[in-house]
């Protein structure tokens, strides 16, 4: 469905954004709903010469429904008609005429938003799944009682390799575990699911690359489809659809999971990680926080996290208090050794984050998450040779999957001083869904290109959304996002 900008019908016209805010608001929260694509209104302002016709509109976005609107503001808010229209029948499927009483745009938004997706939840006009029961990883449905064992046999190989020492071989093993059991029962929801989970570790760990975040997100879609309940599925479907430039429907998982599961750790460490590449690094915290309260074993995990999101928002002495207890727990945890020798790089001890960089290399090979890292490492220690050298085609090949090793790959561009790559980089990091602006704009390792122009105009297009990105999160995650 494409939702276009309302029109306000007032005798005197007011600025035209509150029509495209109204919409937006109605787009958000459609996009919550479980298997519903929606074009919101800004694909439409960035299209040259938008036909007049809202239904080329929607045809043009490829849509199969279009969803306009108009208002007039009133002393208590706004009186809005909307109408739903087919895209290949030109009829109209579903509208209502609603009275809004707010005092502000901001609470208009949400009860427009609200009163809409009830409005076609209800005529049954869209496919807006019923809201299910959802439950947490681990429910065996579609396993024959024979392969229960098997099942959780994979699963502690993913669990463990989370938790513990995080090296991907584990994740390897793990994946070819849950292959066989597919074979062995094809409708398995909660295989399926353990696949997709095992996938998106991988491209997030750098080893691997598109074709996994396609196979991932086939597997987890497949799960849902199976069992819409599974909140782990559901968690983790967001990273491809992010990979895949899907953020506003990625959002709109995370966000409809915050709204209806309050005690799985899963749901908020999704959340960290989407408020993370937002920029909204204080709820980010607060999101990781959570996760970490609901299951302390994923500590690790979590304070990984954690230490990224202080070093981002300029408090180096937090991000080390969160790597010591992290490695306090365990010690020989591959990201938490290389988020600790970042750590070192970035206060100026290029030497001792080279050694420890080299020593992950060596224990975890296929862990290209660091490379970059440990690329900037080597050129801070006068290595350029060897730093170059780690730009090989399996580097990129992780970058083009995961939106933060693409900013990473940048960032080791930019420490050359190589605008053209940096910038290439960075527009690719941004398109698979890395929009935190505050990190972007001071990162130290940026200082030989930024002042590039097309790298000046980049990060300022990104700053320009920061704003409305933390508006969209604080009404989906008010106890989050204050």
């Amino acid at each position: 469905v494409a939702v276009l900008p309302f029109e306000d019908e007032s005798a005197e016209p007011g600025p035209p954004y509150v029509g495209f805010a109204l919409a937006d608001a109605v787009a958000t929260r459609l996009a919550a709903a479980p298997g519903l694509l929606v074009r919101p209104p800004r694909t439409l302002r960035s299209a040259a010469e938008a036909p007049a016709d809202p239904v080329e509109a929607g045809r043009r976005l490829v849509a199969g429904h279009v969803l306009t609107g108009r208002f007039v503001p009133s002393d208590g808010g706004y009186l809005v008609t909307w109408t739903l229209l087919s895209t290949a029948s030109d009829a109209v499927v579903a509208g209502e005429a609603t009275a809004l009483e707010a005092a502000d745009l901001v609470t208009a938004q949400e009860r427009l938003g609200e009163a809409v997706f009830a409005a076609l939840q209800a005529s049954g006009a869209l496919p807006i799944e019923a809201r299910p029961r959802l439950r947490p990883a681990g429910a065996l449905a579609g396993l024959p009682p024979g392969l229960e064992e098997d099942y959780l046999a994979a699963r502690a190989r993913l669990d463990g390799q989370a938790r513990r020492s995080s090296p991907t071989a584990d994740l390897q093993a793990a994946r070819r575990a849950f292959e066989a059991l597919l074979e062995a029962a094809p409708d398995a929801a909660a295989a399926h699911a353990g696949l997709g989970v095992a996938l998106v570790r991988l491209v997030r760990l750098g080893a691997e690359g598109e074709a996994a975040v396609l196979e991932a997100y086939r597997h987890l879609d497949r799960a849902l489809q199976l069992d819409p309940a599974h909140i782990e599925a559901r968690v983790y479907r967001a990273y491809p659809l992010m990979w895949q430039g899907e953020t506003t429907r990625a959002r709109g998982d995370i966000q409809y999971l915050l709204r209806t599961v309050d005690d799985d750790a899963e749901v908020f460490v999704g959340a960290g990680v989407a408020l993370q590449l937002d920029g909204c690094l204080e709820a980010a915290l607060r999101a990781l926080g959570t996760a970490l309260r609901l299951n302390p074993a994923i500590g690790p995990r979590v304070y990984v996290l954690r230490a990224r999101c202080r070093m981002f928002r300029g408090d180096p002495d937090g991000a080390r208090s969160e790597l010591d207890r992290g490695l306090a727990l365990e010690p020989g945890h591959t990201l938490l050794r290389a988020a600790d020798a970042a750590w070192r790089l970035r206060a100026g001890d290029a030497a001792r984050a080279l050694e420890g960089l080299e020593a992950v290399r060596a224990d975890d090979p296929e862990l290209r998450a660091a490379l970059p890292a440990l690329a900037v490492a080597r050129l801070r220690t006068g290595d350029e040779a060897g730093a170059r050298a780690l730009l090989t085609d399996s580097l990129f090949g992780s970058a083009v999957a995961d939106c933060e090793q693409a900013y990473r790959v940048a960032t080791v561009y930019a420490a050359l001083g190589e605008p053209g790559p940096a910038l290439h980089w960075l527009r690719k990091a941004v398109y698979l869904g890395n929009h935190d602006a505050p990190w972007f704009a001071a990162n130290p390792a940026w200082a030989p290109v930024r002042e590039h122009p097309e790298i000046r105009q980049t990060l300022g297009e990104v700053a320009a959304t920061h704003a409305e990105l933390r508006k969209r999160w604080a009404r989906a995650a008010p106890d989050l996002v204050g």
